[in-house]
């Protein structure tokens, strides 16, 4: 299932099928409640980048560093957003 676009209802629960086709789901809709810093969040995206830069990658590694960077890129936004609404309410 695809992620909801920017327009989605806040209180929409973002499911995505785990890769593999088990059909088990990932519910991120809790992802802003995670005990994540934002600094843990870009170094572990700069490692991901800095693995991409490889040329012996093979195919299949290529597309899980891929997938885990837009993840990585995911969670930061949505870490983003949540200090954003915290400023708003305060």
């Amino acid at each position: 299932m695809p992620a909801p676009g920017p327009n989605a209802p806040a209180n929409t629960t973002h499911c995505r099928e785990i890769p593999g086709g088990s059909g088990a789901t990932v519910d991120y809709s809790g992802c802003m409640s995670l005990s994540v810093t934002r600094t843990a969040v870009l170094k572990e995206l700069a490692g991901v980048g800095d693995k991409l830069a490889a040329r012996t990658l093979t195919q299949p590694q290529r597309l899980a560093l891929l997938r885990r960077q837009a993840e990585l890129g995911d969670l930061r936004d949505a870490l983003a957003e949540n200090e954003r609404r915290k400023r708003a309410a305060s």
